[in-house]
């Protein structure tokens, strides 16, 4: 979200905090309560979801590979 606003009219203002909650809804999903709380104090909210969806799909990753490499040695 990096359009600038020059005047923050108060439609802008609502299009923020509106923004701002979806983000919020979003993130609760994958938060527990007092990370929730520390990530809504600090504006880091979207980074930590991204580092954790990058972990997730990491992980992923080395299963994969590790069922691979499974795979080869169990040939």
């Amino acid at each position: 979200f990096t359009r600038k606003i020059q005047s923050p009219s108060l439609t802008a203002r609502q299009e923020l905090k509106r923004r701002a909650a979806q983000l919020r809804r979003k993130a609760d999903w994958y938060l527990k309560p007092m990370e929730r709380m520390i990530f809504l104090a600090s504006g880091v909210m979207k980074m930590a979801m991204k580092k954790r969806r990058m972990r997730i799909a990491n992980s992923r990753k080395m299963t994969i590979q590790r069922l691979k490499n499974l795979r080869l040695m169990t040939q």
